[in-house]
């Protein structure tokens, strides 16, 4: 089976977890999500960092569920760094939960902050249940079929520019946007659209307009999981000590030899 195909079949599976397990959090579908894709996809390594109390995380990260993936491909590797929320209803005061916590976007400026100091690309990824009207930003087939969908951060904090009001006697002359999430879907794209770009040579290329920062220059710790090397404390303690914000997940997808 392609790496295409693996990850629709992944992405559908995802899909079903959410809509079977009722009240799952970010953090739960996360980790099934890491433990299926490595289950399904030899070329899919993962290493779980340190744990530690909420409270200490959120002082230290400023997340729970941030992820860190790189896609490796014969030219080079493609580094995403992911913050994950759950947005299920079509509407949901969306814009005050992208501005977490208490409409400060600090959340979502340490991640872009992080990512960038890293030299690595600020996403996020949507978990939900997309209907009949969901369009997402590559124009998939069947995206109702699909769970996780993944965007670029920048474009969605240009999501929350405010908007002028169309009132001559309000007193304030712009808004705060209504954000829905089929608004967010259409930025996005299936999470398996990472892996299913037609070019065997370049297979991300399509997805470089997006997101960019492809890199040579891989750190140690993802060539341990690269080539297959025992994930030992002392790695994760040295992917710990080298980044200031720290993923619960660092995974890789080495797509060298993959065919789509």
């Amino acid at each position: 089976m392609s790496i295409c195909r693996k990850n629709k079949y992944l992405n559908r599976h995802i899909k079903g977890f959410i809509e079977h397990v009722d009240d799952v959090k970010e953090e739960s579908i996360t980790d099934y999500l890491m433990w299926k894709w490595a289950k399904m996809d030899p070329n899919c390594r993962y290493f779980k960092t340190k744990t530690h109390s909420r409270v200490h995380e959120s002082k230290v990260t400023g997340s729970d569920f941030e992820f860190e993936i790189w896609l490796v491909t014969a030219n080079g590797g493609l580094p995403l760094s992911i913050q994950a929320k759950k947005f299920i209803p079509l509407t949901d005061g969306y814009y005050a939960k992208l501005r977490y916590p208490n409409n400060t976007k600090s959340q979502m400026n340490k991640l872009i902050g992080h990512a960038l100091s890293q030299k690595m690309n600020p996403c996020y990824a949507f978990y939900t249940i997309p209907d009949s009207n969901s369009v997402t930003k590559n124009r998939e087939f069947n995206v109702e079929n699909y769970g996780v969908f993944i965007a670029n951060a920048f474009s969605v904090e240009a999501m929350l520019k405010p908007v002028n009001t169309k009132s001559k006697t309000a007193k304030n002359p712009t808004r705060a946007p209504i954000i829905t999430r089929n608004d967010l879907l259409a930025e996005s794209y299936p999470l398996h659209a990472l892996f299913c770009c037609q070019s065997a040579t370049n297979p991300i290329g399509a997805l470089l307009d997006c997101f960019d920062n492809l890199t040579d220059d891989l750190p140690e710790y993802i060539l341990s999981l690269l080539e297959h090397r025992e994930i030992t404390q002392e790695v994760i303690d040295s992917y710990v000590n080298e980044v200031e914000y720290r993923s619960k997940y660092v995974a890789v997808v080495d797509m060298r030899n993959s065919p789509n």
